[in-house]
C-alpha cells in the first residue's frame, strides 16, 4: 500500500480515535480503496458490536457501504457503532454537534478571537482574584494525577450539578483516558480543575469543574482561559470537546460541526428484534423512557422496525425537535407501552411506570433477546 495514498484527518490523533491506544491490540484495521485513495478504519469488537474510529472524519457513502459489508461477514457481529462522523448513513444515525477550538501559536492571537469586553472582563476577574484573595498560579499533572485532586472535583460536580460518578480516582481517570490535569489556585486556595486526554498533537477536553465560592470570579471561564494558555504554551493544534450547547464552547474562535452517532444494526437482527416485538404484542406506538445517548441511538433503531414513538419521557431533556419530550410526573394517556432506553436498570423509573399503569420493556433486554435469537438461525 503507499502510504501517500492513505487519507489523512485532523482527528486521526483525537484519543477517542486512536483505538490502537485505548484498545490495545483489540482491535482490526480495515483497509479500504476507494477512487484512488484509502481509508484505514480501525474496528474494535465489543459484545457483538464493532465499534469504529471516525469521529470527525468525512467518510464517503461508498466506503461505508463497503466497511458494513466486510464486517458483517462474520455473522456473530450484530450491529457497529458509530460516534461523531460527519456523514448520516442510512438514517439509522442521528444528529448532534460538535466543537474543536484550532490553537493559534500565541495567547495574545487567542485573546484577540473574542470582544473586547470579554477580555476586559477576564483580565479583571483574574485581578480581583489576585488582589482579594491570593496570587493565580496553575499546576499541570501528566500521567501522575494526586487522588486528591480528582476526588475534589467529584466534590465539586456533585454540589453543581448532582453529579455521582460512583468510581474511585483512578478509575476515573482511566474510563475516560485522561493523561492530564491542570488546577488553578490563589495561593493555595483551589479554584478549578481542568482534565484532558493528550494524544500527539490533539487534546480532548473531558471536563473540568471549580470552586461555587468564588462564583463571582466566574472560576470556569477563567479555569478553561487557563486551560487554552496551557494547551498553546505546550504547543497542541486542536481541543476538542464534543458537543452540547454551553455557552464557552463556542467562545475563543471555536468551530461547530454537524456530526452523527448511533448504531447500525444488520438486517437478520432487526427481522428478529421486530419478531421479539410482535411476540411480546408491544404497541406499535409507544413511549421511551430516557433521551440520552441511548435514547437517541434507539429511537432510530425502533423507527426501523416500524415502531412510532409518540414522545420520550425524561426528566431533563428538551425538545430536540425531532421528539416531544415530556416528564415522569406529566401524564401518558395516549401510550400503553413503555421503551425503557437507559443504560442501567433504575427500580424508580419501573416505579413511576407502574404508578401509571403501564407496561415497559427495557431496550436492553430486548435487544440481548435478539441477539440470542439471531444466534440460533
Amino acid at each position: 500500500m503507499d502510504i501517500d495514498n492513505v487519507v489523512k484527518s485532523d482527528s486521526d490523533n483525537l484519543i477517542y480515535n486512536r483505538f490502537d491506544l485505548i484498545y490495545e491490540n483489540a482491535y482490526e484495521l480495515f483497509e479500504i480503496e476507494y477512487r484512488g485513495r484509502v481509508y484505514d478504519i480501525q474496528v474494535s469488537f465489543v459484545d457483538k458490536i464493532g465499534k469504529i474510529n471516525i469521529w470527525g472524519k468525512d467518510i464517503p457513502y461508498d466506503v461505508m457501504k463497503e466497511l458494513l459489508i466486510r464486517i458483517f461477514e462474520n455473522t456473530e457481529i450484530c450491529g457497529i457503532e458509530i460516534t461523531r462522523t460527519v456523514n448520516n448513513f442510512e438514517s439509522f444515525l442521528y444528529q448532534q454537534n460538535d466543537f474543536r477550538v484550532p490553537l493559534p501559536e500565541t495567547v495574545e492571537e487567542l485573546l484577540a478571537r473574542v470582544e473586547r469586553r470579554d477580555r476586559a472582563t477576564i483580565r479583571r476577574k483574574k485581578r480581583w482574584l489576585n488582589e482579594r484573595v491570593g496570587t493565580l498560579n496553575v499546576q499541570h499533572y501528566s500521567n501522575q494525577i494526586p487522588k486528591c485532586i480528582v476526588e475534589q472535583y467529584f466534590e465539586w460536580k456533585r454540589l453543581s450539578h448532582g453529579t455521582d460518578y460512583n468510581l474511585k480516582a483512578e478509575e476515573y481517570l482511566k474510563k475516560y483516558y485522561v493523561t492530564d490535569a491542570i488546577v488553578v489556585k490563589a495561593d493555595e486556595e483551589l479554584i478549578g480543575i481542568a482534565f484532558y486526554c493528550a494524544c500527539e498533537k490533539n487534546v480532548f477536553f473531558e471536563n473540568f469543574s471549580y470552586n461555587t465560592v468564588y462564583k463571582e470570579y466566574s472560576p470556569g471561564l477563567l479555569t478553561y482561559e487557563f486551560l487554552l494558555e496551557h494547551l498553546i504554551l505546550q504547543g497542541y493544534k486542536y481541543l476538542y470537546m464534543a458537543g452540547g450547547n454551553y455557552t464557552y464552547k463556542r467562545r475563543f474562535g471555536s468551530e461547530e460541526t454537524t456530526c452523527y452517532s448511533g448504531r447500525i444494526y444488520r438486517e437478520e437482527f432487526l427481522a428478529c428484534l421486530k419478531k421479539i416485538f410482535k411476540d411480546k404484542n408491544i404497541s406499535n406506538n409507544v413511549a421511551i423512557y430516557g433521551y440520552g445517548n441511548y435514547g437517541h441511538t434507539y429511537s432510530r433503531v425502533l423507527n426501523k422496525i416500524g415502531i412510532n414513538i409518540i414522545y420520550a419521557i425524561d426528566r431533563g431533556a428538551e425538545y430536540d425537535g425531532m421528539l416531544q419530550v415530556k416528564k415522569p410526573e406529566e401524564e401518558f394517556d395516549e401510550i400503553s407501552d413503555v421503551v425503557i432506553t437507559v443504560e442501567k436498570k433504575i427500580p424508580l423509573i419501573e416505579e413511576i411506570l407502574r404508578g401509571k399503569g403501564k407496561r415497559f420493556f427495557y431496550i436492553k433486554d430486548l435487544l440481548e433477546e435478539a441477539e440470542k435469537t439471531m444466534m440460533s438461525y
